[in-house]
């Protein structure tokens, strides 16, 4: 929990003024990844709920929308790792790039249809959720390896 506090802090102040191709780095998800990919379901979730209300609550989105998409990625996450090989640096990849995008995809489509101001999602979906979703496939990995040295 301390480690997720810490990444939703930076989040908010300090990664807010690092962007890689002029996009921010989303590194919560990330987090959010590796405990329902390498832990069991009863450990994995609580740490997604915890992650999501802290996000909301220093977000200025509606509160619960992170919570939400935070706990149904750990939820796919976990049900879905029992059947796939967990130690696979491609899959660690896959998972950022696929959860990245279902959640930037989950904002923009609450965005949209509750602001009344649904925007052409496809070409936002080239020119934000596909590239912030390119930079966690590269970046989850890395995430991956420092977590597993900190917790250990």
């Amino acid at each position: 929990y301390i480690i997720v506090s810490l990444v939703v802090l930076a989040e908010q102040n300090i990664l807010q003024q690092i962007t890689v191709f002029g996009k921010k780095i989303e590194l919560l998800i990330g987090i959010v990844i590796y405990f329902s990919l390498f832990y069991k379901h009863k450990t994995s979730l609580p740490l997604a709920i915890f992650a999501g209300i802290l996000k909301d609550t220093l977000s200025s989105s509606p509160f619960g929308l992170y919570t939400l998409i935070f706990t149904a990625s750990s939820a796919f996450v976990n049900s879905s790792s029992k059947k796939i090989l967990k130690d696979n640096i491609f899959i660690h990849m896959l998972y950022g790039l696929i959860m990245t995008s279902f959640m930037l995809s989950c904002l923009v489509i609450f965005y949209g249809f509750f602001l009344n101001k649904m925007p052409e999602l496809g070409s936002y979906f080239k020119e934000s959720i596909l590239p912030r979703s390119i930079i966690n496939f590269f970046l989850v990995p890395v995430l991956f390896k420092v977590l597993s040295r900190i917790i250990k």
